[in-house]
């Protein structure tokens, strides 16, 4: 790193010098990298299928709550969300610290959803 250091001090080849200073830390990087990640294969693979087991679990739940879920339902409960988002919106919710900045751009949202998703 002293070598760099001195070459780049008294500017021999700055664009030659610093390409290769980055090659070789990227290298190093690179190498740390997979040599710390393999070691994290096996215990990454058990929290995934862990997590995709309990989405098998939940999935029958979902489903049946969506499928007894109205229109008129979701229409409410979106009405409720924007009354919620409108009253926060001006500063005057105080209770998550969140306040919008004057002038900020805000997010309309469609009336009413085209598509359906199905699962």
């Amino acid at each position: 790193m002293g070598v760099f250091a001195a070459l780049n001090q008294i500017e021999i080849a700055p664009a030659i010098v610093n390409g290769l200073f980055y090659a070789i830390l990227a290298v190093i990087a690179g190498s740390a990298i997979i040599a710390i990640g393999g070691g994290g294969i096996t215990p990454m693979r058990a929290k995934w299928e862990q997590a995709l087991n309990r989405v098998d679990q939940e999935a029958p739940a979902i489903k049946s709550e969506a499928a007894n879920t109205s229109k008129e339902d979701l229409k409410a409960h979106a009405e409720q969300r924007r009354a919620q988002a409108e009253s926060a919106g001006d500063g005057s919710d105080t209770s998550t610290g969140a306040t919008r900045a004057p002038g900020s751009p805000t997010i309309s949202l469609p009336e009413e959803e085209t598509t359906r998703r199905t699962y």
